[in-house]
């Protein structure tokens, strides 16, 4: 076996009887890390601290996606140029705190069909302003996408912070 400790920077090459003995004299587990190879590489750890670091790093990768969840904003088509730059400076903070956001944008139902284009056209603006802070290919929401509503879902491109910073700052 190839024995890694973590105090020691080289690898010591040990039988199986001699990497328990080493281990038991430390008061240690040992753990596989790589048992494929023709030498089984081993390490000697506190087991149960590593149990615990592990559970620690699941429990907090679970918080950080619990945190960033999906942020739904709707338009109505037509909506005044004031009401749309107020929800779309709404869509860019929650896009630069990493969350992603679903933008749908409806009309009315008795004029729907006529104002297919319209819905459109607010979808366009919306996208016109978000397309620096998004990434390039926004994905159709839901399987209910026709005439009516209009469903988009925005991802935050990975490098959001350095490009608030070079234009301006939210």
């Amino acid at each position: 076996l190839e024995l890694n400790r973590e105090d020691k920077a080289r690898p010591e090459i040990l039988s199986v009887d001699e990497a328990f003995a080493k281990a038991s004299e430390y008061g240690l587990d040992i753990v596989g890390v790589a048992m494929k190879g023709d030498i089984p590489v081993v390490k000697i750890v506190d087991y149960n601290k590593m149990l615990f670091h592990s559970k620690k790093q699941a429990q907090e990768r679970k918080k950080e996606k619990k945190l960033l969840g999906t942020k739904e904003i709707k338009f109505k088509a037509g909506i005044s140029m004031a009401d749309l730059e107020r929800k779309v400076s709404n869509i860019i903070s929650y896009l630069v705190k990493g969350h992603t956001c679903q933008v749908t944008v409806t009309s009315a139902f008795n004029r729907a069909i006529e104002n297919n284009d319209i819905v459109v056209e607010t979808y366009d603006k919306v996208h016109e302003y978000l397309k620096e802070y998004v990434m390039d290919d926004p994905q159709l929401a839901g399987k209910r996408q026709n005439w009516r509503n209009r469903s988009v879902t925005f991802r935050p491109k990975k490098n959001i912070e350095k490009i608030v910073e070079k234009l301006g700052g939210m």
